[in-house]
């Protein structure tokens, strides 16, 4: 099976802040239908809402099941 990833560049004003990486690659989940590979925001444009408002976009553009995670030692994603 083909594996199948989605890019996005998070601006913000034009400016780029960030990215994210969808795709099929799973480590729980083979029945999921999207797994966030990649999220990443400039630290100048955390705590603003910017990741928040990427999130929504992208779960509002790909309808499913997610599978998320995140490293436990990065406090920040933990919390987000």
């Amino acid at each position: 099976m083909k594996k199948i990833t989605y890019p996005f560049f998070i601006k913000v004003n034009g400016i780029l802040v960030g990215f994210v990486l969808i795709d099929d690659d799973f480590v729980l989940h083979s029945n999921y239908d999207y797994s966030m590979g990649e999220f990443f925001i400039m630290y100048k444009y955390r705590r603003l809402g910017v990741g928040r408002y990427a999130t929504k976009a992208i779960f509002d553009m790909f309808h499913g099941k997610w599978e998320i995670g995140e490293h436990p030692d990065n406090i920040s994603s933990v919390k987000f």
